[in-house]
């Protein structure tokens, strides 16, 4: 029951998000918009919002027109509702009613949600348009910051060199490559990476982000989804990956790429 509620609320996080998604690209605000077919332009009625199921109910087809519904609605509803499910309970763990009684565990469950939604809105909008929303970021980098600051400050000149190294890393292949490398909104969001993660978890962070980049271009590539030359593919959702893998277990991951480094030191 306590997964099924907190995977509820995230569904309707979720929809919330495709909205602020689909306003990225024209910058508008999104309490002046009202829900509208994408196709027909009909505005669409409370029954036809219900996240996930509406979109089930209606077999993916528009009501009204019935032209098909982008596989996107549904994606990021359901991905919001599984990682806000997990994101409670692996801080809270099965007793989420006892945990919610434990302020300092409710403050970070809130604060890991604030970071997860940031991740999911950059993940599918870059995705979606290919760009990263700053007003997405800045506050992200704001709230990383403050937690930092109050809460980590032991770690925070950590944090701050992990942040200023790798903007200036992202910054000289940004100028180098003249855009064509990565964008300006991958070297902004790499601020709040370095904010997040701290040193060593960048590195890893970071590496997985070119791993799976890379891995999903030749895939692209040799499916002709992308040609070899001319193509971009966003860097974006692969540094988001990267960041996630590392904020929930980056000290593992960081472990295990040490050890593998120090075998292959031994072997040669």
């Amino acid at each position: 029951m306590e997964f099924l509620l907190v995977f509820i609320i995230g569904a309707i996080f979720g929809s919330f998000f495709n909205v602020v998604i689909d306003n990225a690209k024209e910058n508008k605000s999104i309490i002046k918009r009202r829900s509208h077919c994408d196709h027909c332009k009909k505005l669409l009625k409370p029954f036809d919002l219900i996240p996930v199921f509406s979109y089930l109910f209606l077999g993916g087809k528009c009501r009204y027109c019935e032209k098909k519904i982008s596989l996107y609605y549904p994606v990021v509803e359901t991905t919001t509702a599984l990682l806000f499910a997990f994101t409670t309970f692996t801080v809270f763990g099965n007793n989420i009613y006892i945990a919610l009684n434990n302020v300092h565990m409710l403050f970070n469950v809130l604060y890991l949600l604030f970071i997860i939604s940031g991740l999911i809105i950059i993940f599918f909008t870059d995705l979606k348009y290919g760009l990263i929303p700053f007003n997405i970021v800045f506050p992200l980098i704001l709230a990383v910051f403050l937690y930092s600051y109050f809460y980590n400050y032991d770690q925070i000149f950590n944090l701050l060199f992990a942040s200023i190294g790798v903007f200036a890393f992202f910054l000289i292949i940004f100028l180098i490559t003249r855009g064509r490398g990565i964008g300006f909104g991958d070297v902004v969001y790499a601020i709040f990476m370095g904010l997040l993660l701290g040193f060593p978890n960048i590195i890893v962070a970071v590496y997985i982000a070119v791993l799976t980049g890379a891995f999903a271009a030749v895939i692209l590539i040799l499916t002709k989804q992308k040609k070899l030359h001319g193509s971009t593919i966003p860097f974006g959702p692969f540094l988001v990956l990267g960041t996630f893998a590392c904020l929930f277990w980056g000290d593992q991951l960081t472990s295990f790429a040490l050890n593998l480094l120090h075998i292959e030191f031994l072997i040669n």
